[in-house]
């Protein structure tokens, strides 16, 4: 009471601000109900707490209000909790992982220890420059996301072309993660169209940073296995954590290496993911050499699933054009892209199809 309890109520305030300015909007009734339960615990104190204990027994046929917590009792709140967790929606549970994450990394998830390469000549990118790109990682931020962000102070969209001038150009935005909806899409309708048994197969993803493509085909496609190469290891370590936190290490595994150390990973792999593999982030040169260590290694058979189309992604990373031996390995499968039902979607093509960048190959 008085002036030191009012000051107390008003620091309590000003901490709850800060929390709930990092809670993202979907988790936010999550964070009403529990806060109205703190409250309301604490105001009825023990006996209140007494009392909702009473109200459980009670409702589950327990003997009397003063029934202590036998086995009959925790077994039944365990079956009700296993078919609770039963029931998990698959896109919510990557919304969790999604947020989770998003806490482990800055908004473009490009770690200290990464070196973005620039200057691709005779492609699309080749005005891209470290002054004029803003990376921001796909899985964890969409275009609205991106907006939020931009309004925050977090990102910026344009950049000075003359410090100290109004002269200003938009930003390059790149993403080197395919997004929630592109990995639903893929393990979802793109993979099952190909004919492919994910809870059957080793799912491994070229160059998997923070494991998106990893939790997705653990989560949407159940696969039998899911493994991420990457080379970094700072992004290593968050996947490790993130399939430990989410429950995922029992099928899911991280190997820290340069994929083209790694080819018996690839070699037993029945689908492999090739998200812009290499690049931003090897020389021509090198790149063109990985690429080839990768398609010999590809065991036939093996679903391969690219975005960009193989071609645009050979083409802009190492100078190496459609018709070439690399190509020969690679058979289309075709896929039914579904339509827009939105004006503007940001993954519709010009004709209105979604997702039309992701394409589905069989090794021959």
């Amino acid at each position: 009471k008085g002036p030191d309890g009012m000051a107390l109520v008003m620091a309590a305030v000003a901490e709850l601000e800060k929390i709930m300015e990092e809670i993202p909007p979907d988790f936010m009734p999550q964070f009403e109900e529990a806060a109205k339960s703190m409250i309301s615990a604490f105001k009825d104190g023990a006996a209140g707490g007494k009392d909702a204990v009473e109200e459980d027994h009670r409702k589950e046929g327990c003997a009397s209000a003063g029934h202590a917590h036998d086995e009959t009792c925790n077994s039944g709140r365990e079956t009700k909790k296993r078919k609770k967790s039963d029931k998990i929606d698959p896109f919510q549970q990557m919304k969790d992982i999604q947020y989770w994450l998003r806490l482990k990394v800055p908004a473009e998830a490009v770690v200290p220890s990464e070196t973005i390469v620039y200057g691709h000549e005779g492609t699309d990118f080749a005005d891209y420059t470290a002054q004029n790109t803003q990376s921001v990682d796909g899985f964890l931020y969409e275009e609205d996301d991106i907006d939020d962000l931009c309004e925050a102070g977090k990102l910026a969209r344009s950049f000075c072309t003359a410090c100290g001038s109004r002269t200003i150009k938009d930003l390059n935005f790149i993403s080197h993660s395919l997004s929630l909806r592109e990995l639903e899409f893929i393990f979802t309708n793109a993979l099952p169209a190909a004919n492919v048994d994910v809870s059957k197969s080793c799912v491994v993803d070229v160059g998997s940073r923070l494991g998106a493509v990893v939790y997705a085909a653990c989560v949407f496609g159940k696969a039998k296995e899911a493994v991420g190469v990457e080379m970094n290891s700072e992004l290593c370590k968050v996947q490790e954590e993130a399939l430990k936190v989410f429950g995922l290490q029992g099928t899911a595994r991280v190997v820290c290496d340069d994929v083209c150390k790694q080819l018996e990973v690839i070699a037993k792999a029945n689908v492999v993911v090739l998200h812009n593999v290499f690049q931003f982030f090897l020389e021509k040169k090198e790149a063109a050499n990985a690429w080839a260590s990768l398609m010999a290694a590809l065991a036939p058979g093996t679903t391969v699933v690219t975005c960009p189309p193989i071609e645009e992604q050979l083409a802009s990373s190492c100078d190496v054009q459609k018709g070439t031996a690399l190509f020969k390995k690679l058979k289309a499968v075709e896929i039914e892209y579904p339509e827009t039902t939105v004006e503007n979607d940001e993954y519709a093509d010009e004709d209105g199809n979604l997702f039309s960048n992701i394409c589905v190959y069989t090794v021959v």
